[in-house]
This record gives C-alpha cells, structure tokens and sequence, in this order.
C-alpha cells in the first residue's frame, strides 16, 4: 500500500563503510573454519587450520588498509572477539571433580 509520506535517506558516508568493514571482518573471522574444510585447501590444513586462518586475516587486513581508517580495524575485531570468549567461558560451568571420602 503506497503512502504519502517520503522518508529521506541518509548519505553514505566514511563511517558507514567502517561499519560495514567492521561487520564482514567480523563475520569471516568468526565463520573462518568453514573455510578448513574446502576440498582445494587441504594441502594447506595443518595445524588445526593456522596457516588458512593466517591467511585470512592477513587478506583481510589488505582489503581494510585500503580503506581509510580501517588499518587496525581486524586486529580490533579480533581483541573483541578473545574479549567476548573469555567473558563467555568465565560464565560456563567446569567439570566437577568426584571428592573422594
């Protein structure tokens, strides 16, 4: 149903593209292991995926420092992301230990 009212939209600006920069970092480095799995990657796989996981963020931090401001942006996203695992494990329940008598 058309209406009357035009909402006027904001321009894109510097800020919005960091912002979208900061959101696909974030995805990838946190969706990255899907990426251990792809079948022309295997030669590569070792160590728990570390070399591919490497070479993400080394490309993503290409892709960043061509956008101004965004030359620290992965290794920010990255500092959030071991701050927000440790406040989630600090949270979860340990194992229990049998107390013997």
């Amino acid at each position: 149903m058309p209406t009357n009212v035009t909402s006027k939209k904001e321009a894109w600006n510097d800020e919005h593209t960091l912002i979208l920069l900061r959101e696909m970092a974030h995805s990838l480095l946190i969706n990255r292991s899907t990426f251990y799995s792809t079948p022309g990657l295997k030669g590569v796989n070792e160590h728990g995926g570390d070399r591919i996981n490497k070479k993400i963020q080394q490309l993503l931090k290409s892709l960043c420092c061509t956008i101004p401001g965004g030359e620290k942006l992965v290794e920010e996203v990255l500092k959030e992301m071991k701050t927000k695992n440790k406040i989630n494990n600090n949270g979860s329940p340990g194992k229990k230990r049998k107390i013997k008598d």
